[in-house]
């Protein structure tokens, strides 16, 4: 498994096509901003920064899976690579 993770909207929309679907995908700092797609909900890849979202004022759809940075540290740990996108 690869961590991919995303800073920002312009970074998804580049480069989101890339995980596979063994991978993960986590959205933290403004990438949190795309918890609002429609489509996001439905992807079991996703991960979101709890405390990035919490700061930016937005709530998440049951759908998508919050994590916080023990959660991060410990999906870091258990991947094979991580990559960081940004845009």
């Amino acid at each position: 498994m690869i961590l991919h993770t995303f800073n920002s909207l312009n970074a998804y929309r580049l480069h989101g096509h890339r995980p596979s679907d063994h991978d993960l995908i986590l959205l933290i700092e403004d990438g949190v901003f795309l918890v609002g797609e429609p489509n996001l909900g439905r992807d079991h890849r996703i991960r979101v920064l709890s405390e990035d979202l919490d700061q930016r004022g937005l709530r998440a759809p049951s759908a998508i899976t919050l994590i916080s940075y023990q959660d991060w540290v410990r999906l870091t740990t258990e991947s094979q690579h991580c990559v960081s996108w940004t845009g």
